[in-house]
């Protein structure tokens, strides 16, 4: 194996680590806030309250 080869495998090892360990970086560490996507629709159907203190089918 050359110098020149040896160099080139060498670098071109670091690089794609490197560029692994920015990758994983980004995941990890953490940060100051998050934003959250507003939903346009409550998941499921709404019902109304009705008469809350009439005991439940299941309730022990």
């Amino acid at each position: 194996m050359t110098r020149r080869n040896f160099i080139r495998v060498i670098s071109g090892t670091l690089s794609t680590g490197l560029a692994a360990l920015c990758c994983i970086a980004e995941k990890v560490l953490p940060r100051r806030f998050t934003r959250a996507v507003r939903c346009n629709s409550y998941p499921g159907p709404v019902n109304s309250k009705k008469n809350i203190k009439n005991v439940g089918k299941w309730s022990g």
